[in-house]
């Protein structure tokens, strides 16, 4: 019996090894299914994954990323234990309402932030990352079954369209189009 179960719990083990490994292997974007457990502000939000393999994919690419540059990401401060890390929303910027350098702080952020609270918070989405970002956060898009959030940001009038960093790498046409139908 002992045999039996020593064989089989290697063999799980074997599994959800390789299944990791092939996570941490697996290219950018990464999609999963989740909630949304907190909001931070108009474009930033803690995403708790239902995938375990896609969280850790996302997590060894900011770990690599930390690793190639000359700053600290803080990856161990945007990824949790629970699955869940957090999300900058890919080529929008909302107004500040949650700086460091409070003077930066905002009304109409404030507004946005407590907008995008109502809409996202223990809301089930999906959301698809592109990048880990300047600060070692997950660079994503989101939907829930109505909308696609930076869409429904830039026409709700809470968001621009950013290229700074490029263009939107699935939505650069739907974000041109809400800018202009602003």
């Amino acid at each position: 019996m002992f045999n039996v179960f020593f064989r089989l719990s290697t063999l799980v083990f074997a599994l959800f090894a390789s299944t990791i490994a092939g996570a941490a292997d697996q290219p950018l974007p990464v999609r999963s299914t989740g909630v949304v457990t907190w909001v931070a502000d108009g474009d930033t939000f803690r995403f708790k994954a239902d995938d375990p393999a896609a969280f850790e994919a996302l997590r060894v690419v900011a770990r690599q990323k930390d690793r190639q540059t000359a700053r600290d990401l803080r990856v161990n401060d945007r990824f949790w234990s629970d699955n869940s890390f957090l999300v900058r929303v890919a080529n929008i910027d909302t107004e500040e309402s949650q700086h460091p350098d409070s003077s930066r702080n905002t009304q109409a952020g404030r507004e946005a932030g407590e907008y995008v609270k109502g809409l996202l918070q223990g809301v089930a989405a999906t959301v698809e990352c592109y990048d880990i970002g300047y600060w070692g956060r997950p660079i994503c898009s989101l939907w829930t079954e109505s909308f696609e959030l930076g869409t429904h940001l830039i026409e709700q009038g809470y968001a621009d369209y950013e290229t700074g960093f490029g263009r939107h790498p699935t939505m650069d046409t739907h974000y041109r189009r809400a800018m202009q139908s602003r």
